[in-house]
């Protein structure tokens, strides 16, 4: 975590993970979750090991492992503010990796995320059916921010839930008062990366 970018690692990992030597196959991807940390990271190397290996059965276990290890919540955060990057999205990869849900709030996220609200109606593996209320509290809230068309609720919503410019409509980054309320929480670094639409505002 110290680089101040992990593409080179990244792609070495990718690098590995396709190596003539089943050791060192296996190594990379166990780092996998170590190296990927955040779903702009497991987009990178999803577009750079398809230059040294095939989709085989080891590739697909580690991407279902990257999401099947983390909290419900966690990931639903990644879900919402690393939506897709390099041709790739989340849909993509649980598409590919066909994870087996740990819990039925994974389940129901991962339905949410490959099929939207519609794919919820649908009985999950374990027999039950699945309802927007299995989903964790940020899917819901970020649902309601999606949905919303009201300024004053907008805001609120983003200031109770910590939303990132990431989770925004593009119609909604033309508002003064809604960066504001974005500033509240934002890190250093993504405000320096944002300084440009920021002064426009």
């Amino acid at each position: 975590g110290r680089a101040p970018k992990s593409a080179p690692a990244i792609f070495a990992l990718a690098m590995a993970a396709g190596d003539e030597k089943l050791e060192t196959r296996r190594a990379a991807l166990a780092a996998l979750p170590r190296v990927c940390r955040i779903g702009t990271d497991l987009f990178h190397f999803a577009r750079d090991v398809e230059g040294f290996r095939k989709w085989g059965r080891g590739l697909r276990s580690a991407v279902a492992a990257w999401y099947n290890d983390k909290p419900v919540d966690k990931l639903a955060y990644q879900a919402i503010k690393y939506q897709q990057r390099d041709g790739w999205s989340h849909r993509d990869l649980l598409r590919l990796s066909h994870p087996t849900a740990p819990s039925p709030e994974h389940d129901a996220l991962y339905r949410w995320i490959v099929s939207g609200a519609e794919g919820l109606g649908k009985e999950s593996r374990r027999g039950k059916p699945l309802s927007m209320a299995s989903l964790p509290k940020g899917i819901l809230a970020f649902e309601s921010l999606r949905a919303c068309t009201n300024r004053k609720q907008l805001i609120a919503l983003i200031r109770e839930h910590r939303f990132t410019h990431e989770m925004l409509l593009s119609e909604h980054k033309n508002d003064p008062e809604v960066w504001a309320a974005l500033l509240d929480g934002m890190p250093m670094t993504a405000m320096i990366r944002s300084l440009a639409k920021l002064s426009e505002v």
